[in-house]
């Protein structure tokens, strides 16, 4: 597996766990944690559309890039 692959492998399994995680606190929070556990929930989405457009922007860099 090249260098490549395996970093957009990586890219792909943080994009499922933040979006996981979101919806694991959501859904899996009890009345008394849900307004600290939402705004957790809210960041771990952020960071998971962070993530895709950064896999999106690392794909189309390393098109130019031959290895």
């Amino acid at each position: 597996m090249s260098l490549k692959a395996f970093h957009i492998f990586f890219i792909f399994m943080s994009i499922v766990i933040t979006f996981g995680f979101a919806a694991w606190v959501q859904f899996g929070a009890t009345v008394d944690q849900k307004a600290s556990l939402s705004i957790m929930a809210g960041i771990s989405a952020v960071l998971g559309f962070g993530l895709i457009a950064y896999g999106i922007h690392f794909i189309r860099k390393s098109r130019e890039i031959i290895i």
